[in-house]
């Protein structure tokens, strides 16, 4: 029984065999157990549903996650369709996702109107969100590491490379691009942090103090620095016998 509704990738016809071995991160290599990989399909259902009923915390779970850290296919295809409603500037709620889905004719593989329901039932506090949020991510990453791992074995038990210094090299960029793929930062929207900067720069201009931070309480230092402002790394160097440690 296939747990995940996965579909079957396509293999290149080329003549690169590193090409012809899968790639997709939602697809489960040839006999490995798909029962025995690590997912969490409570945290995935308790996420989902969150965000039907507070849609603000779909930027908390766009931070860590994108659509194939979920290990069940219905799970996915509701988190890409948040995702693309988020790209358009809309807000992903439960009406909204329903005739996303249902316009792009993927209401139905997901379970309909009634499983989306159920999936509110799993609501949970934002502080819960978080760590499900986490534990998804973490049990993605691990199942990547496994895939890769198998694939790697499958390729050198099938003698898919004539030379050995071949198969390393395919084993380090395999492994080093789960890595890769493994690290994600915050991704911030550019109008978001446009906004701010003008806003901060308005409030400037409309202040007559020179200092804009915090004072030291070393004047000197001030008309240097305008004050001390968080995220800032000053440093101040000088001669030896100059007063840095009384400073």
């Amino acid at each position: 029984m296939n747990l995940r509704d996965a579909p079957v990738a396509q293999q290149s016809a080329n003549g690169d065999p590193s090409r012809n071995i899968m790639s997709d991160p939602t697809e489960i290599p040839a006999g490995l157990p798909e029962d025995k990989l690590p997912f969490a399909p409570d945290a995935e259902r308790a996420v989902l549903g969150s965000i039907l009923m507070d849609p603000g915390l779909y930027a908390l779970a766009n931070q860590s996650l994108q659509a194939h850290d979920f290990y069940r296919e219905a799970h996915r295809t509701i988190f890409a369709a948040m995702s693309t409603m988020g790209e358009r500037g809309e807000t992903p709620d439960m009406t909204a996702v329903i005739e996303y889905l249902r316009g792009v004719n993927k209401l139905e593989s997901v379970g309909g109107q009634t499983y989306l329901a159920q999936l509110i039932e799993a609501f949970a506090s934002h502080a819960l969100v978080e760590q499900y949020i986490q534990i998804i991510r973490d049990r993605s990453q691990s199942r990547s590491l496994i895939c890769t791992a198998q694939t790697i074995v499958q390729a050198g038990l099938e003698a898919t490379f004539e030379k050995v210094g071949e198969y390393v090299d395919f084993a380090e960029s395999r492994l080093l691009e789960t890595v890769r793929s493994s690290s994600r930062g915050s991704v911030l929207e550019m109008k978001s942090i446009l906004k701010e900067t003008l806003d901060k720069i308005e409030t400037l201009c409309q202040e007559d103090a020179t200092i804009t931070g915090v004072t030291s309480g070393f004047r000197d230092l001030d008309d240097v620095t305008h004050g001390l402002h968080g995220g800032e790394l000053i440093i101040v160097a000088a001669r030896p016998g100059m007063g840095k440690s009384a400073f």
